[in-house]
């Protein structure tokens, strides 16, 4: 798709352009995977923003960071830390705009080395900001590492426009607190628990995680950038007990050359709904699940795939399969159809609208398999164990084949130079475009020094065999991988930015002046939602998520019916206050909605949401609370605002059986 197809319109994973989550934090030198599961245990501080880790990485909460909060971990630490070093079990800070089953959990235990940052959504960068404001007013930073690691110049742009230097820190937190709804107290023993020196003072040592509350944020770009600058000023990476990154949850496995084209990338969902493009191919992916604003994009394909089909077939369809290839494209040059492949293991709501199934072998036991977890970026090999169903191929002998015909097409058309861009794709192992890969993508890591490691792509694993793999086995590998120098050894990384060389040209830190805040008029679909009678019509704002028995889209759950039977339909949660005043009781079912579109959910009375606010689950196979997301991108990275909506509440009815099946307990009751 990247280098022989060279599309403009490509997107990967949840992203409607070929771009980053997390450009906001990359763009400072800063990958967002820098820190091991030993970090998690040696932490004086665990930062959870945006990330209700219980529920979505459940292994990382129960196996390091519970631990490390009951004082499981405190010799551990001793073994690590400086002489005379304080060690003792850890604070947490949560900042979330409901109470998330994570913060649930440690208050449970200890509420008072538990702080809860209960913000307005959206006001990520704001809250970030005044934190790192006055860790710089209080001297709660590392002068050392800013005036010799960090680029001067940047940083005096940083400290005026998102530290507003400029006034008074007074003025500063009264003004943060009015946006973002959390005190001025709370902001500052925040930026105590964070950064404040430790008895005899040595630094704290903090671990802020974060994750999809604000990876798909207002702004997201800013909230991203502004939590990764809160972590580089106080020198919260590459130290034991620290590290500013991304909480993760799934395996991950990416192999990406550079960007093609002009950042953000070109937005692949508005030019399909435009009726732009002849051909939509979906590997893997559920995009009338989980694309922002979902039922204008599933209305809109569905239309141009009906428009094809019915024109395609008129005459009758022609057996041969030349001819009949002859017509489709015909017919794609003279309508605003659109032809849809779906390859998958399953079929999909997408894929009911598909023309060209192509089916897939499971990533895991169907295939050979690499991939890393996020907590250690440890590499590991999954080996096959069954066969495929049918005619099932896994996805890179899929492209393989594609690519192997577009390039006997491209040379019989007399087009030599376009079909030697599908060359080498005759791949006869999993294994073979591993190795593929590392030549073409990674050969920088042949001779890498140790100390300049945060300058490769913090996911490549160069000079790594299958049969490398096998003997470590779940040991694995930690990436990036290199060869060393000198010993010409495969090593692997265990925590980046140990010698504070950053990911840019010079090794120095790029600092950025956020955007000022401007009530949310960026996201003119929202913005409208606050204003006149819009405010009183749609009084809700809507949080979306996941809970840990229905994890990610859906994907697998859907299909055990022990799962289905917890959560047979969206839910949504809602305040016993607001429940009173709508006369809704557990179990009613309610149509959730707003200009956007609509979606039927089942109520579940909790105080985890505060009075005017809702949660819902992200997606579920009998409905998608994307429908009523809006359909706003950040403009400086094209990854979308799908957290957060505002909404109004219909009562439906009640489901007697509905009410004997389901679990209505909240996901965060520890009683």
């Amino acid at each position: 798709f990247h280098t022989a197809l060279r599309l403009e319109y490509c997107a990967r994973h949840n992203r409607p352009a070929d771009n980053s989550e997390t450009w906001g934090s990359e763009d400072r030198g800063l990958q967002v995977l820098n820190y091991t599961t030993d970090d998690v245990r040696l932490c004086d501080t665990q930062v959870f923003w945006g990330a209700n880790t219980y529920d979505t990485a459940s292994v990382l909460t129960a196996a390091h960071q519970l631990p490390n909060f009951l004082g499981n971990t405190v010799s551990e630490k001793r073994a690590v830390f400086a002489k005379g070093e304080p060690a003792a079990a850890s604070r947490v800070v949560v900042v979330d705009v409901r109470v998330p089953s994570t913060l649930g959990l440690f208050r449970n235990i200890d509420p008072k080395r538990v702080l809860h940052l209960q913000l307005n959504p959206g006001t990520d960068t704001e809250l970030a900001n005044a934190i790192a404001r006055i860790c710089y007013e209080r001297g709660w930073y590392d002068r050392d590492l800013v005036e010799k690691h960090t680029d001067l110049k940047t940083f005096e742009d940083y400290k005026k426009g998102a530290l507003q230097t400029g006034k008074s820190l007074e003025v500063v937190l009264r003004r943060t607190a009015e946006i973002t709804g959390v005190s001025t107290r709370d902001m500052t023993e925040a930026a105590r628990w964070i950064a404040e020196p430790k008895q005899g003072g040595f630094m704290r040592r903090t671990h802020i995680l974060y994750e999809k509350g604000i990876i798909w944020g207002y702004r997201q770009y800013d909230s991203v950038a502004a939590v990764a600058q809160l972590g580089i000023l106080t020198h919260n990476i590459g130290r034991p007990g620290t590290g500013t990154g991304r909480q993760g949850g799934h395996q991950e496995s990416a192999a990406h050359p550079p960007y093609l084209y002009p950042r953000p990338g070109k937005n692949i969902l508005t030019y399909l709904e435009g009726g732009g493009g002849k051909m939509f191919w979906v590997i893997g992916n559920n995009p009338y699940l989980t694309a922002y604003d979902s039922q204008l994009l599933q209305q809109r394909i569905h239309q141009r795939s009906n428009d094809f089909l019915q024109a395609v077939a008129q005459p009758a369809l022609p057996a041969d399969p030349v001819a009949l290839a002859d017509r489709i494209l015909k017919t794609l040059e003279r309508t605003k159809g659109l032809f849809i492949v779906e390859q998958n293991i399953y079929q999909t709501e997408t894929g009911r609208d598909a023309h060209l199934i192509l089916p897939a072998a499971a990533s895991w036991g169907e295939m050979d398999m690499t991939s890393l977890n996020c907590s250690s970026r440890l590499l590991r090999l999954y080996e096959k164990f069954m066969d495929p169903p049918g005619e099932a191929k896994p996805d890179w002998e899929i492209m393989g084949l594609v690519g192997q015909k577009l390039q006997q097409l491209y040379a019989g058309a007399g087009k030599p130079e376009i079909a030697r861009r599908f060359a080498g794709m005759t791949w006869k192992s999993s294994e073979d475009v591993c190795m593929d890969l590392q030549e073409k993508l990674w050969k920088k890591n042949d001779g890498l020094p140790a100390n300049r490691v945060a300058t490769v792509f913090m996911e490549s694993f160069y000079g790594v065999t299958y049969d490398m793999l096998r003997k470590l086995g779940q040991k694995g590998i930690a990436t990036p991988v290199r060869v060393d120098p000198v010993t010409r050894k495969v090593v692997g990384t265990v925590r980046m930015y140990e010698n504070l060389y950053f990911s840019t040209p010079d090794g120095k830190a790029r600092w950025y002046a956020t955007r000022p805040w401007d009530g949310y008029r960026d996201a003119k679909e929202v913005h409208g939602y606050l204003q006149g009678e819009n405010r009183e019509r749609y009084p809700f704002w809507l949080s979306t998520g996941r809970v840990q028995n229905l994890w990610q889209s859906v994907y697998h759950a859907r299909w055990l019916t022990e799962k289905m039977l917890i959560n047979p339909m969206e839910l949504v949660q809602v305040n016993p206050k607001d429940a009173g005043r709508l006369g809704l009781k557990e179990g009613d079912v309610v149509e959730v909605y707003n200009h956007q579109g609509n979606c039927t959910a089942y109520v579940v009375l909790t105080d985890q949401v505060r009075p005017g606010h809702v949660f819902v689950l992200m997606y579920h196979p009998r409905g998608t609370m994307n429908h009523v997301t809006s359909s706003y991108v950040d403009p400086m990275s094209n990854n979308a605002w799908k957290k957060n909506a505002r909404v109004a509440l219909r009562r439906l009815g009640t489901l007697p059986a509905l009410k004997r099946k389901t679990s209505l307990l909240p996901t965060a009751d520890f009683s």
